[in-house]
This record gives structure tokens, C-alpha cells and sequence, in this order.
């Protein structure tokens, strides 16, 4: 697996409390087509099977880093991700 999204985004608190912000898409290649799942070690951030991220915007203005797991049948991958938000 291999990732081919940024590792870095960009959020804003602006939404209001408790509401998640969309703030990109992970994105990974697999050789030979299998389907792609995405995890998160971080109660933060959503991330659903098709890679859509979002962030719970009741965090403060600041910077979080977490790491995206990628899994497929035949293999797994991390990238650490940084989300700045304002």
C-alpha cells in the first residue's frame, strides 16, 4: 500500500461545537486492485472506508497529529498525519 494523499491539512473550529468539518481525503494505491480500508489511532478524526476525513471541530486552534493505518488483504501501511487548525 501506498499512500498518494497529503500528510498534512488545514481545519477550522468554525462550525460550531461538537460538529465534524470535513478537511480532506486520504488517499492509497494497492497493487493488483484489492479494496482499501482506513483506520485512526485518534477519537478525533472519522475517517470512512473511502478515505473521507473529518475532524471533531470542538478541538481548539492548534496543531494534532495522529496516524491513518491502511489495510488490505495482503497488506497494511501507516502515515502519520498533521491537522492545523484555526
Amino acid at each position: 500500500i501506498s499512500f498518494t494523499s497529503s500528510s498534512t491539512f488545514n481545519g477550522s473550529n468554525s462550525s460550531g461545537i461538537g460538529r465534524a468539518k470535513y478537511i480532506g481525503t486520504i488517499e492509497a494505491t494497492q497493487d493488483g486492485g484489492e479494496d482499501i480500508f482506513f483506520s485512526t489511532d485518534s477519537a478525533d478524526i472519522f475517517v470512512g472506508d473511502n478515505g473521507t476525513c473529518q475532524f471533531l471541530v470542538e478541538q481548539l486552534a492548534g496543531t494534532y497529529n495522529f496516524t491513518i493505518t491502511a489495510t488490505s488483504a495482503s497488506d497494511i501501511a501507516s502515515q502519520n498525519i498533521t491537522v492545523t487548525v484555526v
